[in-house]
């Protein structure tokens, strides 16, 4: 009888450790990458304190992830649709500017430059 329950209770474990978890891709970001995108709108889930910088959120191609936010749009590119190429890097210092809704989990911040049409 303890056989079959422990027997039970690997099975389990086992099907629990392999199931039930989303995989998560490797973030990797190449600095010297031109990427393409768009601007998809003015992020108004979030504001930026302290900062003439608003959020906005980024559709991009051939990255693994298929949108972000940035607060380094140049004012001339603040336009909804706008589709643009771009450098991407992380952003570890303005997102203690970024106050969101309290629905939502503060986004990791990317910084764009090198900007072209």
């Amino acid at each position: 009888m303890k056989t079959k329950i422990l027997l039970l209770i690997i099975i389990c474990a086992s099907v629990y450790n392999t199931s039930c978890k989303k995989k998560k891709y490797e973030e990797v970001i190449d600095p010297n990458k031109v990427y393409n995108g768009e601007v998809v709108r003015y992020y108004s889930e979030c504001v930026s304190t302290g900062l003439n910088t608003p959020p906005y959120l980024m559709r991009v191609e051939d990255y693994t992830l298929d949108s972000f936010v940035t607060m380094s749009l140049p004012d001339q590119y603040r336009i909804e649709g706008m589709k643009l190429n771009f450098k991407i890097t992380e952003d570890t210092i303005n997102r203690a500017n970024l106050i969101c809704n309290t629905s939502i989990i503060p986004p990791d911040l990317k910084i764009i430059f090198e900007i072209t049409e």
